[in-house]
Order: C-alpha cells, then sequence, then structure tokens
C-alpha cells in the first residue's frame, strides 16, 4: 500500500527521496576535480583512466554457495546439479591483490561477489589475519548467514563494518521455497549471535542490513521485514 499511494515509513522516505539541485557543467567538472585530488590523483593527468579514485572494491575468494536460491544465476534454473558457473580465485594470489589494495589506499574492502563468502575455506584465516594486520580498512560483505558458525567466525563477523544479510520473508514455509537449502531460524540465530558477541566484546559491532528481494513471492512480507528491521535496529535493502 506504501508503494502504490507514496505513503511511506520515515525509512523508506529517508532512501528514496533526497534533495537534488541542477548544477552547470563546470560546476560538475569542479566537483568531479576536487573529489579526485581528495583521494589523491592527478585529475590532470592524461589519459584520465590510468588514474582511479576508489573507496571500495569488491573480492571475492569464491562463488560457490550454500543455496539454490529460485531466483538467482548461481542456481541455474533451480538444479543444484548444473550451477551457472563455479570458481575459485587463486590462493597464491589473495595476498598479492590485498596487498595491492592496501597500497591503492582503498578504505572499503566487500569481501564478496556472487555465492557464499563464508563457505570458502580461505574465508576465515584470509580476513582474520588481514583486519588484524589492516584494521584501518572497513569489511563489508553479503551473506545468507544460512550456516552454523564457530564462536571465532563470530568474532571475525563481528568486526566487519557492514553485513547485508539475505532473507525474504519471516515465513519458515515461504523462505524454504525461495531460498532452498536455507534455513530461517539458523539465520535469525546468527543475528543475535553477533550481536551478543558484539556486546560481550564491548564493540558496536557491524551495522546490519537485510537484503531483500522484492518479487511476486515476497510483496506480502516486505511489512513483516520492515517491522523486523525497525525493532532489531536492522536497514532494510
Amino acid at each position: 500500500n506504501g508503494l502504490l499511494t507514496g505513503n511511506l515509513r520515515q525509512m523508506c522516505q529517508d532512501c528514496f527521496y533526497a534533495p537534488f539541485e541542477y548544477i552547470t557543467t563546470q560546476e560538475l567538472q569542479n566537483k568531479v576535480k576536487e573529489y579526485l585530488e581528495s583521494r589523491g590523483c592527478d585529475s590532470n593527468a592524461k589519459p584520465l583512466e590510468y588514474q582511479h579514485a576508489c573507496e571500495m572494491v569488491g573480492f571475492g575468494l569464491s562463488n560457490k554457495c550454500n543455496l539454490h536460491c529460485i531466483y538467482c544465476n548461481q542456481s541455474c534454473d533451480n538444479k543444484a546439479d548444473k550451477p551457472f558457473y563455479f570458481k575459485e580465485f587463486p590462493e597464491d594470489r589473495v595476498d598479492q591483490v590485498l596487498d595491492y589494495l592496501v597500497r591503492e589506499k582503498i578504505d572499503v574492502i566487500e569481501t564478496y561477489t556472487d555465492g557464499e563468502p563464508t563457505i570458502s575455506r580461505l574465508w576465515f584465516p584470509t580476513y582474520t589475519r588481514f583486519h588484524k594486520e589492516h584494521p584501518e580498512i572497513k569489511l563489508s560483505m553479503a551473506t545468507n548467514l544460512s550456516r552454523k558458525f564457530k564462536e571465532e567466525e563470530i568474532v571475525l563477523l563481528t568486526s566487519y563494518s557492514k553485513l547485508y544479510i539475505s532473507c525474504d520473508t519471516l515465513d519458515e514455509e515461504l523462505f524454504r521455497t525461495i531460498r532452498q537449502g536455507g534455513n530461517l531460524n539458523l539465520i535469525l540465530e546468527n543475528i543475535k549471535k553477533i550481536k551478543s558477541m558484539s556486546n560481550k566484546i564491548g564493540i558496536s559491532g557491524p551495522e546490519m542490513i537485510i537484503n531483500f528481494v522484492l518479487c511476486s513471492l515476497t510483496w506480502k512480507s516486505l511489512q513483516d521485514m520492515e517491522d523486523f528491521a525497525l525493532e532489531n535496529n536492522m536497514g532494510l535493502h
């Protein structure tokens, strides 16, 4: 009803409505130049494509997944034996890439591309070590949280700045239909564990955002997911 009438909750208004002012081309060029220079780039360099002003870079160790979601190309028509593609990043080049991102002064590393990043055997040792050595670089990740985590893995999750958690409904039967192989109760339990561990360590913990896929099966769940996000001080994306 909110989407149809425009009578949106404040959290939705904050997301979708932003002030917009027309500026001249020259003003835009000046803003771009100022931004490039603030990132340590030479805005007068030619060609400019050899300069970059990236703040965040996505780096996936694997695109394998533990679920088979009905709308995901990884599931390839939902047939577990016919994945769209599975790739592993070369293990001997992981440190080389991370060292490069450190040298380039990247602010945030998104430790995810496709699939479920936490099922890679490299995820825990790689980012535990990396966060210890480079706490100034923020970690962000999209995850389904639909697996059992060891305590030390929960500790690693608390060190992330943002976690985008894939969940489209609080209805267990519908969840099983959409995200086959997933466990809704396990996801909710892991969210509590991350919050609890953050409190135990004495840190604020990650900002957690629900990744909600709007489709013909899930639109009726949107209100419940909004309520859940608000009650748990989480975002909804």
